[in-house]
């Protein structure tokens, strides 16, 4: 008996040793904290992941001891370890929705500073370019450390539609990022319909018999000029003739962290014969960008308008014209146009223009005169602090690795 009880007494000392050794989950909890991080005000909008996935936009080649993964990364934690000595983490990341299971392993040192940590996540991009209407979605994130589950934390975020087009936010550092390069991934120059429908009616319209680019420009600059001139009108006359209308209904589901707008794709377009200042824009450089034709899009506060280049990039002689693409159905009084943009127009006009386009061409003429004149207006601003006004080149984010948005 006494040998029993000696027994016992020894496994409860020992047990009480052992216990004491392990830390409580209170101070389990003081040691390591960590915080799910969902960016763009715990959104994930399909067009941004699919159009920068490869192109590094946010991309550091500086080193930085407390972060750890993409950094590009828009799901993640912040991390804290107090112990006193260093961690092996792993972060499992799962929403099936919109994502294969991810995981990241790195390895924390004892250090008070709180680390990031943001695995590169393996999106079904697929199912992205699918989602047509925002949504909610449950993410699922699974804390490992030195290779036992910490803990697992779940994060309701918002799955945007493929629609949105997210021109800004406020990044997770306090910084508001200028995002509207994000309109130039609107502009589809592979979509179908441009080979099979547009660039088919644009040659119907009878305006041009082919379609060459800036290719005779080797015929000489004033050729060049008139040709790439023909080329847009073609298109115009094609757009105006499917009856393209304006349309003011924007789709705006920006918050106070994230800018927000509803861009239609060219599928959209065609079928509804609605288009507002931005469809209508990204359409036609689509188009042009498929011609051969350099499209620019500009952006002023509540509004967007098309620009293009007159010649080759590196031709000396080649300037930006710009267009008002929600001016496409209206109707212009020739007595709009100034005597230096009628003259302009007397230069370029065929006969096949005056015969059977020429409300049209007078449009078109008002269209290039409004827009050409607000841009010189507004010159100055677009390389600015106003991230309102803005002017790019679409082929210059197409050569960064901007992907255009397939629909």
């Amino acid at each position: 008996m006494k040998n029993f009880i000696g027994i016992i007494i020894g496994l409860l000392i020992s047990t009480s040793s052992l216990l004491a050794q392990q830390p409580n989950t209170t101070q389990l909890k003081d040691l390591v904290s960590w915080t799910p991080i969902v960016e763009m005000d715990n959104r994930v909008y399909p067009s941004y992941v699919w159009a920068t996935s490869n192109w590094n936009y946010l991309k550091s080649t500086e080193y930085n001891p407390y972060y750890f993964g993409d950094s590009e990364g828009q799901l993640g934690i912040t991390y804290k370890n107090l112990t006193s000595t260093a961690s092996s983490v792993k972060l499992v990341v799962e929403a099936p929705e919109m994502m294969r299971k991810t995981e990241y392993s790195c390895y924390v040192s004892q250090n008070e500073q709180v680390v990031e940590i943001f695995p590169e996540i393996d999106y079904d991009y697929f199912a992205l370019l699918k989602n047509r209407q925002p949504r909610p979605v449950l993410l699922k994130f699974s804390l490992y450390v030195n290779g036992e589950l910490y803990g697992q934390k779940t994060q309701h975020i918002t799955l945007m539609s493929i629609y949105d087009c997210p021109y800004g936010f406020v990044h997770r550092s306090g910084v508001f990022l200028d995002q509207n390069f994000m309109f130039a991934a609107y502009v589809n120059e592979n979509h179908p319909k441009i080979n099979d429908v547009l660039l088919p009616e644009a040659m119907k319209t009878g305006i041009i018999d082919q379609i060459t680019g800036y290719l005779t420009y080797s015929q000489g600059t004033e050729q060049g000029v008139k040709d790439v001139f023909l080329q847009v009108f073609s298109l115009w006359e094609a757009l105006r003739e499917r009856n393209i209308k304006y349309s003011s209904i924007t789709g705006d589901n920006s918050t106070n962290q994230v800018a927000d707008q509803h861009v239609r794709s060219i599928d959209q377009t065609l079928v509804s014969s609605q288009a507002n200042c931005i469809d209508g824009t990204v359409l036609m450089a689509s188009v042009l960008y498929k011609m051969g034709i350099e499209p620019i899009i500009v952006l002023v506060p509540g509004h967007a308008y098309l620009g293009f280049y007159t010649g080759p990039e590196g031709h000396e002689d080649r300037i930006m014209f710009f267009l008002e693409t929600t001016l496409i159905s209206s109707d212009i009084n020739v007595d709009m146009l100034s005597d230096e943009m009628l003259n302009f127009g007397n230069g370029i006009a065929t006969d096949e223009i005056l015969t059977n386009h020429q409300d049209s061409f007078v449009a078109f003429l008002y269209a290039l005169q409004h827009s050409t004149n607000d841009y010189k207006k507004n010159q100055a601003k677009f390389n600015g602090t106003d991230i309102s006004y803005r002017s790019f080149e679409v082929a210059t984010y197409r050569r960064l690795g901007l992907l255009p948005i397939s629909f």
